[in-house]
């Protein structure tokens, strides 16, 4: 009764998965980023929203199509901090959705639901669906793109083409690795039909909005190269590589750490798919397939070489969920003649990602810690009163505070940060980034706002501050958490 109702109603089941995935993506979500990253998008939109405009170009806030939903976040919704999150969880529950669409195209409505729980429940998406990095949002825009393709195969409206390069726009707007889309979306529109015209056009509106965005920055910024030359120009943290290394880089997989498994089975499931007889589902394993090889080999300059970017699960992410449909429909595939076995496979994967999801819990949800810290820090930093930085280096998540309480146990894990002056100056810009009403704090802060009261304990007074008032609050943080405490 219940999938008969759902294939009647694929648009009902579309809306019912994107906002499962905003419970999840709020449940799960993590503590702004200590990175650095997202601080400096979040105060970025704050200058443009109060008018001052960037101060700078930087290869954080050229990143048009992440800062512009978030700019317009704040445009709807206000620059309370809990704003940070509405566009990662947006994009990130608009592109569970969007697999769920493509895995009905092109296997079954079954197919598509078990792909889009796939992705929901993924263990990085509890860090990578609540921070404004730019692989949620390339996932999402090229899904969009993937999906108007496979409309395109079915009604041949060449506007449609149009909409699948404006996405791939979008995703290479987030980030310029949007590159290793391009090869695998131009097979996907070419191959099923050898339609050279398609490719032609979608190739055509690729490159037409590309030099719309070379000519914006060149006029703009002077750089001749526009975009690209900035980002050159900006970037400077870029891994050397002998040439031993980068011939072996594609079988670095140790920075996946729990994922490698899944990045595995992932490759071997693309290998029926390239038998397959569908040529769209063959294309999809070669999507994915390029995008990993030039994931693993692209280079930011040959001498020497240099990286650019390295396989790590916060990168994987920009192509996981695309991995994730290829399995589950190999899956599904398999099940005419080994039913059990993908049955099997399908809700073992299911369950232990739904289990990694779970553990990654926070004792105290991150949207609601970061609407209390904005409530106590907001006012003691418009006072520009002292506060006290705690770090804590560990700190139990939901499920693991209730085995402690269970137990009767306290937490007494202990590990000091590898810098802790690091660590400090990034907690920091945390805190003036989202909690000070004056954007300015975080770009003029120093280190000589810091004084070491502790191995683990700085205090911070603000330069135009009272030096000899006591601190008005202590904020408590690690790397992925943070919560502010008034003291009296």
């Amino acid at each position: 009764m219940l999938m008969s109702w759902m294939k009647k109603s694929p648009a009902m089941v579309a809306c019912l998965i994107f906002l499962f995935s905003v419970c999840i993506r709020i449940i799960t979500a993590e503590y702004v980023d200590i990175g650095g990253d997202n601080i400096w998008r979040w105060t970025s939109a704050l200058d443009v929203f109060h008018g001052n405009g960037y101060p700078e170009w930087t290869h954080h806030n050229m990143r048009w199509s992440v800062m512009g939903p978030l700019l317009l976040s704040m445009k709807l919704f206000g620059t309370n901090p809990v704003i940070y999150y509405v566009s990662p969880i947006f994009f990130a529950s608009l592109g569970a959705t969007l697999i769920f669409l493509i895995g009905r195209r092109l296997h079954s409505l079954e197919c598509g639901i078990t792909a889009a729980l796939l992705v929901i429940f993924l263990p990085q998406m509890p860090q990578s669906g609540s921070q404004n990095w730019p692989s949620i949002f390339q996932f999402s825009y090229i899904a969009v793109s993937m999906w108007a393709i496979l409309w395109w195969h079915d009604e041949k409206k060449e506007a449609l083409l149009v909409l699948a390069a404006l996405f791939y726009f979008f995703a290479w707007g987030a980030r310029l690795t949007g590159l290793y889309y391009f090869p695998g979306l131009l097979l996907m529109i070419w191959l099923p039909g050898k339609n050279y015209r398609a490719a032609l056009i979608f190739g055509l509106s690729v490159g037409a909005f590309l030099c719309c965005e070379w000519f914006y920055f060149w006029q703009d910024s002077g750089n001749i190269f526009g975009r690209i030359g900035i980002i050159k120009t900006a970037s400077d943290v870029i891994d050397v590589v002998p040439l031993s290394d980068y011939l072996l880089n594609g079988f670095k997989l140790s920075r996946l750490r729990g994922l490698m498994p899944v990045y595995v089975i992932i490759l071997i499931a693309c290998i029926p798919l390239l038998r397959s007889q569908s040529m769209k589902k063959k294309t999809l394993a070669l999507f994915y397939l390029i995008f990993i090889f030039m994931f693993s080999y692209m280079v930011f300059g040959f001498n020497p070489i240099r990286l650019a970017q390295d396989l790590s699960r916060r990168y994987w992410c920009m192509v996981a969920p695309f991995g994730l449909l290829v399995l589950t429909i190999a899956l599904y595939d398999t099940m005419k003649s080994h039913p059990r076995f993908a049955k099997a496979v399908l809700m073992l994967l299911l369950v232990i990602f739904i289990v990694f999801s779970a553990i990654k819990i926070p004792a105290e949800n991150a949207l609601i810690q970061v609407g209390k810290d904005h409530a106590i820090l907001t006012p003691i930093f418009a006072a520009r009163q002292p506060v006290l930085l705690k770090w804590q280096p560990w700190q139990p998540n939901l499920v693991e505070s209730m085995v402690f309480k269970l137990a009767g146990r306290r937490n007494n894990k202990k590990s000091a940060p590898h810098s802790v002056e690091t660590a400090m100056i990034r907690g920091g810009i945390r805190a003036l980034g989202l909690y000070s009403p004056f954007t300015q704090d975080s770009y003029a802060f120093r280190k000589s706002w810091f004084t070491q009261l502790d191995d683990l304990t700085y205090r911070l007074d603000f330069s135009d501050g009272d030096l000899e008032a006591a601190p008005a609050a202590v904020i408590n943080f690690d790397r992925r958490w943070a919560s502010a405490q008034s003291l009296p």
